[in-house]
């Protein structure tokens, strides 16, 4: 299944790379380029035990990909993920 997730704070990066580790191929888009650009590194922008090493295990496995264009993302998509931010 092809998961998109829009937003990469902690609720939707840990969803989508937990989705990920499930098996399916998710696409993880945020419209900051500096979060994606980290996130493709290899840099986890937040900080969650254990997060780091499943996003490398699920990148290398090619189940696991970033991008800033929502557009991309939920193009071949069977299920979205709205996980943006909300207003206190």
């Amino acid at each position: 299944m092809n998961i998109c997730v829009v937003g990469t704070g902690y609720v939707g990066l840990i969803t989508g790379v937990c989705f990920a580790d499930q098996g399916m191929n998710v696409t993880c888009a945020d419209k900051n380029h500096d979060t994606i650009s980290k996130l493709k590194n290899g840099e986890t922008p937040i900080y969650e035990p254990g997060l780091e090493t499943l996003i490398q295990k699920n990148c290398l496995s090619h189940r696991l990909r970033f991008t800033s264009s929502t557009a991309d993302a939920v193009e071949n998509a069977s299920a979205v993920f709205l996980t943006v931010g909300t207003p206190a």
